[in-house]
């Protein structure tokens, strides 16, 4: 609504945000869990996430991101222009382009990422940086997940030292509570799923990492299934797979110089120390001891020994074994894997010998590798007796009961890869003599197939592949008729493999019993009592000879001091190390009585002087101690308090530093005014100004005089009571008597001072010429004495200042600025002399130095007609002084300005609304619910039918036996008669009359005046009477019984 002589268009501003920037620092760690045989040590050290996605999130909006650093620390600097309610999440997630990106999810690919997260910030203005400190990953709660990463991110480092940067398929982590008890790897996914107690069995996800690594840069024949470190007659594609895949594991840590690195340790997940569910060693293999290519320990072991050295961080660190000659082999190894087994068939460690010698790797060391392969029992080159692969090569031999040691292993053009190989022997056969002839001690799959061939070499006397069903070693029983030579062949039967080692016994055949029934008698058998003991049997540790072959124990004295494993040597790689040698400091259990260093740990904490206790006088101090920041060197690391001062600034957390994260926040340095503490004296920004004393200075707080108006939009920053130029003054009244006319209006929030403009125009024409009658004015009011001259008229209009200047005039008919001829000025007026300009002053009326305004309305306590409660308008609707938002008159419980009856308790707003032609909710509308016929007449108005709309006072009354108009008569209808035809028919002189009535038909009688009854007719709906013959009367009357009647002309035809 326009008002005359008064702007009501507000003119609005549009303002562009102004952009900010800040920066969000800290750094992320998660809870290790240390490990050694035993399971875990109880050494619980915080490690950085390292390399890790950070994301600052709104609500479920990425603000920004990055990565954390190499200690975990990270730096996102972002631009913005809102205020936020932010958090910080550090994801277990690694993203790149030249190294294995990894995610450690929760239940699949698609599921969520792990992650940890900070405080919600709420309300964070843009320009303010966020410093989150440290936040940690614990167990139960983030760590395993972290761990799980940090672990591949090892893998990756190993992987990328060996195939260079570049890029790699994502490897997903799956990792959760319900997971199944077995680790395993999916090809076709290239995701891992993490037992799910093994978040912090390293080894055992590096394990499955080497899965991902066959199956993405080389290849593997492997039938996958079930395996067991103890089987020591495996598939050799499965063994050969998931030996590599452990020794990739444990090389993973190798490359990193983690401690225990040949050390593969399975726990139960539980906490506190120990918790081991099994372990292995690739050093020793033990406690899994097996001999020959058919096992996955024999694999680890040897692909171990190719690459580690003397300054391996295993469990003997700075020895080796006298026959592992070879170290550093990383790239040989990883050749073979890349460049030749991706073309070869069964893949086995058969391959891996052949790959390692083959021309297009050609990696040498053959000695050097021989060496470590014979001490693992995998024998891949010929044996002494080759060449014998033709009859006229067969080696004469006595029949006797020492069997011949032999490879299945031809190398005829002498380049290190082998080939089929055919073993062929001769002897003088007595006829009548019964013989025994049979292979014995297979390993590496060595799976015999016997021939016996007569004199002439060719035809076959006997033949034996399998001794029996589950042996695959061969026998044959055989007595000849006729004395002369006969030959014995000897083949690697049809199998994955080509190659192996085995014994030979070709012996008179006594017909010793075979009374424990393992299939062979006492002539081989050297405990015909045991079963589990005969020739071939995996020898076990047990101080028996489980093999026959007249060693006890073989295997498990690797060392040669003496003692065998499970004689007491605990560590049967170093011969220095066994029962009663004298203890020495060194962290080794040289005695091997269980205890390390006994005696030399005197404060008790585990870790002696040569263990690494720099202060073995105070069990705090120790290795694996969490350092603490106190001064000292808590986990002797030859490091004080490190950790304690990130920024490098000096200055530690417990040497007062506040913000590890910035060099430039210490004790000592500069305070500016930044919203920091910048030297750490507890108090923000000291020696600057705060003008709202709402703590924060004024370089730092966004809104200054803290009106709610940042002070990029506000006009007037350090004054709360404006931030904008006034809007329109409004609700002009006018009142006065001749020759004086009082001009009053509203007052203006945000402004104290008006100015008042007048223009003389002409009665007959219009056009604004709007001149400064009053400047500044402190009143809400003018008084006008002056009266236009003949002709003319006055109008006025009035606009509110303040310091950001003058408010709107309001907006003519065509929608502009109504313009002004001469501006106001400026007065610089102080009228209740406070020395305050009234243009500041929010009393100018009434002398208020101190400006009080408890209610912070602009409106100081000295004249505002409401002080406890905000009114910058002192709306006054009864104008008795005391302002509406204070005032309830009737008491009940609504002030005067949402009441719109101060006077009356019953009508407030909430108020049931009754019948009664007020607005007794105050919602604006009166008697809503009581016209529900919508016809314009409430049921208190008068409607007596509010449910028919055609039913109210006024309305047309019709016979219907209802009241219409309401006015308590039904059916009181003044009848109406309506002439439709008056006809005189000249021809036959008859009279026709036609007439209707607006009463129902049969309720009244219609008649023709001086003719009589008129009949209905039904057909035409209408009263008819025809008279004839007849004169014609010119005009007539038809009178109702009902008391209507009408006269009209007739017309002649």
């Amino acid at each position: 609504m326009r008002r005359a002589l008064l702007g009501l268009a507000l003119l609005a501003g549009t303002c562009v945000p102004a952009l900010a920037d800040y920066n969000v620092s800290g750094r992320f760690v998660f809870v290790d869990r240390e490990f050694d045989a035993n399971g875990f040590t109880g050494v619980e050290p915080q490690l950085p996430i390292r390399v890790a996605t950070v994301e600052v999130v709104d609500a479920n909006k990425i603000k920004g991101s990055g990565v954390t650093d190499a200690s975990g620390n990270f730096l996102i600097h972002l631009v913005d222009t809102a205020t936020r309610d932010i958090y910080i999440r550090c994801l277990a997630r690694r993203q790149t382009t030249t190294a294995v990106p990894l995610d450690v999810r929760s239940s699949s690919q698609s599921a969520d990422i792990w992650s940890i997260r900070s405080q919600t910030f709420v309300g964070h203005p843009p320009n303010q940086d966020v410093f989150i400190g440290t936040l940690a990953a614990v167990p139960g709660a983030g760590g395993e997940a972290f761990n799980l990463l940090d672990a591949t991110i090892l893998g990756s480092d190993y992987l990328v030292a060996l195939r260079g940067s570049g890029s790699y398929p994502l490897l997903y982590i799956v990792f959760n509570a319900i997971n199944p008890n077995l680790s395993s790897f999916s090809p076709s996914t290239n995701s891992i799923t993490q037992a799910r107690n093994a978040g912090y069995d390293d080894t055992v996800v590096l394990h499955e990492m080497g899965h991902y690594v066959v199956k993405n840069f080389s290849r593997t024949d492997s039938p996958a299934g079930e395996h067991h470190l103890s089987d020591c007659n495996q598939n050799l594609m499965l063994a050969f797979e998931e030996g590599h895949a452990s020794f990739f594991g444990l090389s993973a840590r190798r490359f990193a110089n983690k401690p225990h690195a040949s050390l593969y340790v399975r726990t139960t997940g539980l906490p506190g120390p120990g918790n081991v569910q099994f372990y292995f060693d690739a050093e020793t293999q033990l406690p899994f001891v097996c001999r020959g290519s058919s096992s996955e320990t024999t694999v680890y072991s040897a692909l171990w020994d190719l690459n580690d050295g003397a300054s391996t961080t295993d469990e003997t660190p700075g020895s080796e074994e006298a026959w592992d000659l070879l170290s550093g082999q990383d790239a040989g190894y990883w050749k073979v894997m890349t460049l030749y087994l991706p073309g070869a068939a069964n893949i086995s460690l058969e391959d891996f010998w052949d790959g390692w010698f083959h021309p297009s790797v050609n990696n040498g060391h053959y000695s050097e590798i021989k060496s470590i392969f014979r001490e693992l029992g995998v024998e891949y080159f010929p044996d002494d007796f080759e060449s014998n692969d033709l009859i006229g090569e067969a080696r004469n031999v006595v029949p006797g009961n020492t069997p011949l040691h032999l490879t299945y292993f031809a190398d005829r053009n002498n380049d290190l890869l082998g080939e089929a190989d055919t073993d062929l022997f001769a002897f003088n056969a007595l006829a009548g003599t019964p013989y025994a002839i049979e292979t014995l001690n297979l390993l590496s799959d060595a799976n015999t197939s016997l021939t016996l061939l007569a004199s002439n070499g060719s035809t076959v006397l006997a033949s034996n592949n399998d001794r029996s069903i589950n042996d695959p070693s061969s026998l044959i029983l055989y007595t000849p008729t006729t004395s002369g030579t006969l030959y014995v062949k000897s083949v690697h039967a049809s199998d994955f493999g080509i190659y192996g080692s085995y014994d030979l016994r070709i012996a008179t055949d006594t017909g010793g019993p075979d009374a424990d029934g393992d299939g062979y008698t006492t002539a081989t058998d050297c405990n015909d009592s045991d079963p589990a003991v005969h020739p071939g049997a995996t020898e076990r540790c047990n101080g028996i000879d489980d093999n026959c072959n007249q060693v006890i124990d073989e295997g498990f004295d690797r060392d040669a001091d003496g003692f065998t494993t499970c004689n007491g040597d605990c560590n049967d790689g170093n011969p220095q190390i066994h029962p009663g040698v004298p203890e020495i400091c060194n962290s080794i259990d040289d005695d091997c009585d269980g205890f390390v260093d006994e005696g030399f740990d005197v404060d008790g904490d585990g870790f002696t002087a040569c263990g690494g206790d720099c202060d073995d006088a105070n069990p705090q101090v120790r290795p694996g101690a969490t350092e603490i920041c106190n001064g000292i060197d808590d986990d002797c690391n030859l490091s004080i308090d490190e950790g304690f001062d990130g920024d490098a600034d000096g200055t530690t957390t417990c040497a007062g530093d506040c913000n590890d994260a910035n060099p430039q926040i210490r004790p000592g340095a500069v305070e500016v005014c930044n919203g920091i503490d910048d030297n750490c004296n507890l108090s923000v920004d000291e020696g600057y100004t705060d003008s709202d004393g709402d703590g924060l200075k004024d370089c730092v707080d966004p809104d200054d005089d803290n009106d709610g108006v940042p002070d990029a939009l506000d006009c007037a920053p350090l004054l709360y009571s404006v931030a904008h130029t006034p809007g329109e003054a409004l609700n002009l009244l006018m009142a006065g008597t001749p020759g004086l006319t009082r001009l009053a209006w509203e007052q203006v929030p945000e402004a104290n001072v008006y100015n008042v403009y007048r223009g003389q125009v002409r009665v007959d024409g219009w056009v604004f010429q709007s001149i400064c009658l009053v400047s500044e004015a402190a009143n809400a009011h003018l008084d006008e004495t002056q009266s236009p001259p003949a002709g003319y008229f006055y109008y006025y209009l009035q606009a509110a200042t303040n310091v950001c200047g003058e408010g709107t005039l309001g907006t003519g008919t065509g929608g502009t600025s109504r313009p002004t001829v001469a501006p106001c000025q400026a007065q610089n007026r102080d009228t209740d002399v406070d020395s305050i300009l009234d243009i500041y002053d929010n009393c100018p009326l009434n002398a208020n130095a101190s400006q009080a305004d408890q209610d912070r309305d602009g409106r100081g306590d000295e004249c505002d007609n409401c002080v406890a409660v905000p009114n910058p308008n002192q709306r006054d609707g009864d104008g008795n002084g005391l302002g509406d938002v204070c005032q309830d008159s009737d008491g009940d419980g609504f002030k005067a300005d949402v009441d719109c009856d101060d006077g009356a308790p019953s009508i407030h707003p909430g108020a049931t609304e009754v019948c009664n032609a007020k607005d007794d909710d105050c919602d604006g509308t009166v008697d809503e619910g009581f016209d529900q016929d919508a016809d314009g007449t409430t049921s208190c108005g008068g409607d007596c039918n509010d449910a028919v709309a055609s039913i109210h006072p006024g309305a047309v009354e019709i016979f219907n036996g209802v009241d219409d108009d309401c006015n308590n008569v039904v059916d009181d209808v003044i009848e109406v008669i309506v002439i439709s035809k008056a006809e005189y028919r000249l021809s036959n002189s008859t009279l026709t009359v036609e007439a209707t009535t607006n009463y129902p038909v049969g309720s009244v009688t219609l008649s023709v005046v001086g003719y009589g009854n008129m009949t209905y007719v039904s057909s035409a709906s209408v009263y008819r009477l025809t008279v004839g013959p007849t004169g014609n009367p010119g005009s007539v009357t038809v009178v109702s019984t009902g008391g209507g009647s009408r006269t009209s002309a007739v017309t002649v035809q």
